[in-house]
C-alpha cells in the first residue's frame, strides 16, 4: 500500500469520525459537565430539581445538540467552504420530493422487522453475554402534565432527530463519501452512530436504522428524507414510551 492511499484513508478518517466521536463525544461531555457543576455550585437544590425536569431536559439537549452541531461545521470552514454552502454539504437545502418521504415511511417498517430478527436470532444464540431486553435511557422520565409530554416530545422527536442526522449523515457521511466507497462510507458512519449509543441492543437497532438514512443520503443528496425516516423512528418509540401506557398499553418494559 503505497503513501498516497495511506494519507487518503487516514484525512477521510481523520477528519470524519475522530471530529465526530473524539471532537463532539469529549466536547460535549465536558461542557455538559461544566454546565451542571457551575449551575449546582450556585443554586444547589433548586437548580438540580430543574435540571432533572422535563423544561430542563429540553433546554440541556437542545444546548449540547446546538455545541455539537458548530463544532461539526468549524471543520467546514477550515476547509475554505463559504458559509452559504455548508447547509448545501450538509444535505439541508434540497428539498425532498414525495416519493422520497414515502420510501422512507416505508423503510422504517423494513428496518424495524430486520431489527426485531437481528434481536430474535442473538436471543437464542448461547453465549452472547447480551441483554436485549435492556430499555434505553432517554431521559424524561416520570412525566405527569401536558407541558412534559410536549417537551420530551420536541427533545426526542424534533431536535434530536434534525441534530443527529446533521452531525451523523450531513458531516460525517458527506467527509467519508468524499474519500471512501458508498458501503465503506455507509458501514463506517452506521458503526460510529450505533456506537456513541453507548447500549449493545439499542446499537443494533440503530445500525440497521442508519443503513437506511445512508442510502436516503446517498440516493437524494438531501438529509430531510432521513431527517423525516428518524423522526418518524423516534415518535413511534415516544408513542410506546410515554403515551402507551396511559392508555393501558405496555409493550416496553
Amino acid at each position: 500500500m503505497n503513501n498516497k492511499v495511506i494519507q487518503k484513508i487516514l484525512y477521510g478518517l481523520g477528519v470524519s469520525s475522530w471530529v465526530v466521536v473524539v471532537l463532539l463525544g469529549i466536547a460535549g461531555s465536558l461542557i455538559g459537565f461544566a454546565i451542571v457543576y457551575f449551575v449546582l455550585q450556585v443554586s444547589g437544590d433548586h437548580a438540580a430539581g430543574f435540571l432533572e425536569s422535563p423544561l430542563g431536559q429540553l433546554i440541556f439537549m437542545a444546548l449540547i445538540y446546538v455545541i455539537g452541531c458548530l463544532i461539526v461545521v468549524i471543520p467546514y470552514l477550515f476547509m475554505n467552504v463559504r458559509g452559504r454552502h455548508i447547509l448545501a454539504r450538509l444535505g439541508l437545502t434540497k428539498r425532498p420530493t414525495g416519493r422520497a418521504i414515502a420510501l422512507a415511511a416505508a423503510f422504517w417498517f423494513i428496518g424495524y422487522i430486520l431489527s426485531m430478527l437481528v434481536m430474535l436470532t442473538l436471543t437464542f444464540l448461547p453465549l452472547t453475554g447480551i441483554d436485549l431486553t435492556q430499555k434505553q435511557e432517554v431521559g424524561f422520565e416520570n412525566l405527569k402534565t401536558i407541558f412534559e409530554y410536549v417537551a420530551a416530545f420536541i427533545a426526542l422527536c424534533i431536535i434530536a432527530p434534525i441534530a443527529e442526522e446533521a452531525i451523523f449523515r450531513g458531516f460525517l457521511y458527506d467527509r467519508l463519501r468524499t474519500h471512501f466507497h458508498f458501503i465503506t462510507s455507509m458501514l463506517i458512519t452506521s458503526f460510529i452512530f450505533a456506537f456513541v449509543h453507548l447500549q449493545v441492543n439499542v446499537g443494533i437497532d440503530v445500525f440497521i436504522l442508519s443503513l437506511f438514512l445512508c442510502y436516503l443520503r446517498e440516493r437524494y443528496v438531501s438529509l430531510w428524507p432521513g431527517i423525516f425516516l428518524h423522526s418518524l423512528k423516534n415518535s413511534v418509540a415516544y408513542f410506546f414510551l410515554f403515551i402507551a401506557p396511559l392508555i393501558g398499553i405496555n409493550l416496553i418494559q
